[in-house]
This record gives C-alpha cells, sequence and structure tokens, in this order.
C-alpha cells in the first residue's frame, strides 16, 4: 500500500491547483482553446489524484502530474504564472492600500502638530540648547535622542576668531515690544536630501563673516540665541534692551540693529549647538463627529480652506489643517479677564487647560486679551461656527486674530462643516505627553 504523501507536497499540489483555475479565469480569451481544455485536464487529473481515499496516489505520480501541468502552464499563463512576488501578491497591496486610505479617511488620520500653539498641552517642534563651551552630546545621545525624540541636531562652527555679532529686527504687537533674528526663506532638502522642503536661514556675524544656520520654517530660532548668548534674560527683546542702555548696539553690514555679544569664540569653535525634537504627533479621531457635536474644550482639527481670515493678500485660501481648542459654539459669547477665559459670563470650563490658564500653572501662560478679545472687547459666535483657540494663547494665531485687519464678516470663525475631528493620541514622540490627548 502507498504512504501517504508528504504535507509539503501535498499543500503545493493544491496551491497548483488554485493556480490552474485562475489562469483559466483570467486568460481563457487570450488562450487557445485546446490549452484551456489541456489545463483543465491536467488540472482535474491532480485533483482526482489527491481526493483519492481507495487509493492512495504515490509521490512519483503526483510529482509527474505536477510537472506537466506546470509546463503547460508556463506556456500559457502569461503574467499570472509563474507566479512573482508582485502578480501573487498585488491583489492584497491594493486591498491594503484602500483599507489604510479608507481607515485615514473615516476613522484615524495621523496629524503633526506643527507650532507651539497649543503648547505644553501638544508640542511643536522644540529645542535643546547645549552650552557652546562644552563637548554637547555624543553620538550614542544623539541617536537615542533621534530615536526618542526625533530629534535633529544643529551645530555651525565659527569660521573665524572673533566675536559673535547678533542681527535684531526691533518691533511690536499687543503684547509689547519684540526683539527677532531676521531669516530668509529658502527651498532646501529634507529626508536625507532626498525631498525638497522650504526652509529659514539665519545669519549670525564674526569678524564680517556670516554663519548659515539653516532650520525647518515653523522654528524660530530667537529663543535659542536666546538661550546660547543671553540666558540670564527672559525674552530677546531684554537683552536688546540692556545691550542698549550699554551701548553694545551697532550696525551690521545691512544697515539694521545688532548686539555685540561680548562673546569671543576661536575658528572651529561652535557658535550654536542645540536639538530640534520634532513635534507631537498624533491620531486624529474623524468617525465620532459623524454622530455627536464637538463639545466646549475639545481639541478639534479642522480644514483652514473656509476661514477668510487667513487668506493670503491675494485672497488665496490657506490649504492647511490646524488643531485647536474649541471654546465657543453658535450664541456663545466669549470675554478674556485676568488670564482668565469667559464664556457667557463665567469662566469656561469643560478643559483641564482652561483651569491651568486661568491660574497659570503647570507651564500655562494665561489667556491673553488680543485682537477681538483685547480688554473689554467681547466676541459673539454666529450660527453655524465656532471659535477657535490655543492653549498657548501669547503664542497663538486664532478665532482672536484671523482677519482682524481686514473688512468682512465671519473672518475669524471655523464653520462647523471644516471640523474633521478631535485629537485622540499621541504616539511619537515618547514623551511624558505620550498616550490619550487631552
Amino acid at each position: 500500500m502507498s504512504s501517504p504523501l508528504p504535507k509539503k507536497l501535498r499543500k503545493e499540489a493544491l496551491n497548483l491547483i488554485r493556480l490552474a483555475d485562475k489562469v483559466i479565469s483570467y486568460r481563457m480569451d487570450l488562450m487557445p482553446e485546446e490549452a484551456v481544455e489541456d489545463i483543465r485536464r491536467q488540472r482535474e487529473e491532480l485533483e482526482q489524484m489527491l481526493g483519492s481515499k481507495d487509493q492512495p496516489p504515490r509521490q512519483e505520480t503526483v510529482e509527474k502530474a505536477m510537472g506537466r501541468l506546470d509546463k503547460i502552464m508556463k506556456k500559457h499563463g502569461g503574467d499570472i504564472y509563474p507566479v512573482t512576488f508582485i502578480n501573487e501578491n498585488v491583489e492584497m497591496l491594493l486591498v491594503a492600500a484602500i483599507l489604510a486610505i479608507g481607515i485615514r479617511t473615516f476613522f484615524l488620520q495621523p496629524f503633526k502638530i506643527p507650532t507651539n500653539s497649543m503648547y505644553p498641552t501638544y508640542a511643536g517642534m522644540t529645542e535643546k540648547v547645549y552650552s557652546i563651551d562644552g563637548p554637547g552630546p555624543n553620538a550614542i545621545e544623539k541617536l537615542w535622542h533621534t530615536i526618542r525624540l526625533g530629534a535633529t541636531h544643529i551645530d555651525e562652527q565659527s569660521p573665524t576668531d572673533g566675536e559673535v555679532i547678533v542681527p535684531v529686527n526691533i518691533g511690536s504687537d499687543e503684547l509689547g515690544p519684540r526683539a527677532i533674528v531676521p531669516f530668509e526663506v529658502f527651498e532646501g532638502r529634507k529626508w536625507f536630501g532626498i525631498l525638497p522642503a522650504v526652509k529659514w536661514r539665519y545669519r549670525l556675524w564674526i569678524e564680517g563673516q556670516y554663519v548659515a544656520i539653516e532650520v525647518p520654517i515653523d522654528f524660530h530660532l530667537d529663543d535659542v540665541i536666546r538661550q546660547t548668548y543671553f540666558p540670564e534674560y527672559e525674552t530677546l527683546y531684554d537683552a536688546y534692551a540692556a545691550a542698549k542702555a550699554k551701548g553694545q548696539i551697532i550696525r551690521n553690514g545691512g544697515g539694521g540693529q545688532a548686539i555685540a555679544t561680548g562673546k569671543q569664540v576661536k575658528k572651529g569653535q561652535n557658535v550654536i549647538d542645540f536639538d530640534i525634537d520634532t513635534g507631537d504627533m498624533l491620531f486624529v479621531d474623524r468617525f465620532s463627529y459623524n454622530f455627536v457635536r464637538p463639545k466646549v474644550g475639545s481639541p478639534i482639527v479642522f480644514r483652514t480652506q473656509k476661514i477668510p481670515g487667513l487668506n493670503d493678500k491675494a485672497g488665496n485660501p490657506a490649504e492647511q489643517y490646524y488643531i485647536k481648542r474649541l471654546v465657543g459654539v453658535p450664541g456663545d459669547t466669549l470675554e478674556v479677564k485676568e488670564s482668565t477665559l469667559y464664556r457667557n459670563d463665567a469662566p469656561i470650563a469643560g478643559a483641564d487647560a482652561f483651569d491651568k490658564n486661568a491660574q497659570e500653572i503647570d507651564g500655562y501662560a494665561g489667556y491673553k486679551p488680543m485682537w477681538r478679545l483685547r480688554p473689554g472687547q467681547t466676541d459673539t459666535v454666529p450660527d453655524g461656527y465656532v471659535y477657535a483657540m490655543g492653549d498657548n494663547s501669547p503664542e497663538s494665531y486664532d478665532s482672536r486674530g484671523w482677519g482682524f485687519n481686514k473688512p468682512g464678516e465671519n473672518l475669524n470663525y471655523v464653520p462647523e462643516t471644516e471640523v474633521i475631528g478631535r485629537a485622540f493620541f499621541i504616539f511619537y514622540p515618547f514623551t511624558s505627553r505620550w498616550g490619550p490627548a487631552e
């Protein structure tokens, strides 16, 4: 009596039968009729062998039958047979791609926080500054920071011996005077030079030569400069005011102002040394708002195309996604008084960030009366819209300010139809904020 077929051989034979069915289904109209009949005959013969219980086939007999079927299918199988990775898995890959697109569109969409308007609830790109007089992080520390925090390390060296000069532009906003380091926008690269990316380029001066520092767009170098050269001051403007009082303000080559830092460096020494940690990456729940309305206090993600106050000077809409906290729904009246946001004449409730801002604790700076909510002013949300504000009120451009100096109505509100979901889960980087979004 014949011994049972090896399991591996039986599995290979059954797979060959499946492929024969696929060749016939996909290529019946392209093959000669006799080839179709030949494949069917060889396929049925093999199937009968495998299905026989009274007289199990010998291994040699099955192998010969498989060889005959393989030969005829190689001749007429086209792209279906013989099997390659692509033609065997293309359906699976297509299904996986469609499934991924469906999940992203209707359920969970990944989103990266670009700025610090919601800090400290969520962080955009943040800096870790190292002393230019120290060794800085070693290779292992850089790798660990990259893995855990998505950090990019930047250091630039002096081209000569001399004093570091910091150019500044002086201006003011509703929070008072400000000093910023001027920059230029240019087309750079990212991902090891593979992808194009818009970047900002800053310059420091040393004995008439400049050191260029390139950073991602939306990352400002001002606080890195302050921490490096003026750590005793809270803002760069404070450092500028102190330098002006001491007679340390000079005119740079372009006629602008600059601060003589008093810091002498040697050729090849770091003039800047810092990490840029990536912004929080989170999943946006796009599903629940199909059934329930957004609530006051929820961190919402919305499209900006239909917010006229964000249009550029030519009237072109801003085609982006923003994340802010919902602070008002239709009919609500909002006002800021003494670091507290008031909703309908009562301190707003519905999120921990509201209370922490009112108390100015845990890194929350308090709500600032600016633009449409400047001291003594209120703003009432019209039907069909919601009001959005950032948790980092001093640094958040939001419904208080969008279109503040532009004519027209409803320039600054978020249409309810443009709210796509709420922040759900921070999945990277691995910081204390990792986990369910607040």
